[in-house]
């Protein structure tokens, strides 16, 4: 396929991903995407012949744990005297 995308063309990938058509250009033009998306727009993307320019996935994660009872401890003792 070309370089450029057609708007029919994002919306068709998108809805067949069933991603956003904003995360369709995104993959299609190479940038982080999840690699969920990534997954379903790989097989979107052999149904319909469409190629991204190159394949990255998003590196941001978030971390919910609670902080580690060191890094608590190192907090709260900052700053006291012995």
């Amino acid at each position: 396929m070309h370089d450029a995308l057609t708007p029919h063309q994002i919306r068709l990938l998108a809805v067949r991903a069933g991603v956003d058509p904003r995360t369709a250009l995104k993959w299609f033009r190479g940038l982080a995407v999840t690699s969920t998306c990534a997954a379903r727009l790989e097989q979107a993307a052999a149904e319909t012949g469409v190629r991204p320019k190159r394949r990255r996935l998003a590196s941001t994660t978030v971390n919910h744990r609670a902080p580690s009872e060191s890094a608590v401890e190192a907090t709260t003792t900052k700053g006291t005297k012995s």
